[in-house]
C-alpha cells in the first residue's frame, strides 16, 4: 500500500481494501502487510469485477422507452384495384337526321292480337245474311243504336206496356233449352209452385227482355195468377 494513503477500518477492525471494496481481516499482521498481500490476488479481482459490474448494471427501462424501441409496421398493399373515376364525356350529336317511315295503312304496329284481330275480321264473308228476331241475339240490336238526346224521355214505357211486351210468347222457340247456365236464358218465376210453368226457361228474345230480371214469369203462369185473384 504506498505511504500516506488512508486505510479505512470497520467496526470490526477489517480494512478495507481501495481496489475491490471488501474488508479484509489483518488479524496479527499490519494493515498495510494484509493489504499488500491481498491486492491483485484472485479474490480482490473477482470482488472487484463483481462491484464495477453492479455499478455499470442495467439501467432502469421506462414506459416511454419500452414503446420507443417497437419496430414500426409495414404497410400492407391493398389487394383491390381502385376504378378509375368516372368522368363525363361530351354528346356527340350526328348532324344527319334520319328520315322518318310512314307506316302502312294496313299495317299494326301496336300489339300482334290486333294484327290477328284484323286478319279475322279480313276473313269473314260479306254475304251473311241478317239474323231474324227469332234469333237469340236479336233482342241486343235495338240497344246498338244511338240513342238520341232529344228524344230521351217520349218514349218511356208504362210498367203495362212493359208486361204486354214480357207476355208476347206463351212458350220458347226451343221447346227443349239445352243449357240452362246460358246468359242469354231467363228461368221463370213459376217452376216448382203448383200448376207451376210447365216450359221453365226461356231465351231473351223469346220473353221480350234484354236482360235478366229477378221474379219474371211467363204469360202462362201470369195469366193462372190473375185467374187466381178474380176467383177470389
Amino acid at each position: 500500500m504506498p505511504n500516506g494513503e488512508p486505510t479505512e477500518k470497520n467496526e470490526k477492525g477489517h480494512v478495507k481494501c481501495p481496489d475491490c471494496g471488501t474488508y479484509v481481516n489483518p488479524g496479527a499482521a499490519s494493515a498495510e502487510a494484509i493489504l499488500k498481500r491481498h491486492r491483485g490476488t484472485n479474490s480482490c479481482n473477482d470482488a472487484r469485477a463483481r462491484r464495477d459490474k453492479q455499478k455499470s448494471g442495467p439501467k432502469q427501462k421506462t414506459l416511454f422507452s419500452m414503446f420507443a424501441n417497437v419496430p414500426k409496421a409495414k404497410p400492407i398493399p391493398s389487394l383491390v384495384n381502385t376504378p378509375e373515376p368516372i368522368r363525363p364525356q361530351p354528346i356527340k350529336r350526328d348532324v344527319k337526321m334520319q328520315r322518318s317511315h310512314r307506316a302502312s295503312d294496313l299495317e299494326v304496329t301496336s300489339l300482334p292480337l290486333l294484327e290477328s284481330l284484323r286478319l279475322r275480321i279480313l276473313d269473314l264473308p260479306t254475304n251473311l245474311e241478317d239474323a231474324g228476331e227469332s234469333h237469340e241475339l236479336s233482342a241486343f240490336a235495338s240497344a246498338v243504336q244511338p240513342e238520341d238526346p232529344q228524344a230521351r224521355g217520349k218514349h218511356k214505357r208504362t210498367m203495362t206496356e212493359k208486361m204486354k211486351e214480357r207476355q208476347r210468347f206463351s212458350s220458347c222457340c226451343d221447346k227443349v233449352i239445352a243449357d240452362i247456365n246460358d246468359p242469354f236464358v231467363i228461368r221463370c218465376g213459376g217452376v216448382g209452385k203448383a200448376n207451376g210453368c210447365e216450359t221453365g226457361y226461356y231465351h231473351l228474345a223469346c220473353a221480350g227482355l234484354t236482360r235478366r230480371e229477378s221474379s219474371w214469369i211467363c204469360e202462362t203462369c201470369e195469366s193462372q195468377r190473375v185467374g187466381k185473384r178474380g176467383n177470389h
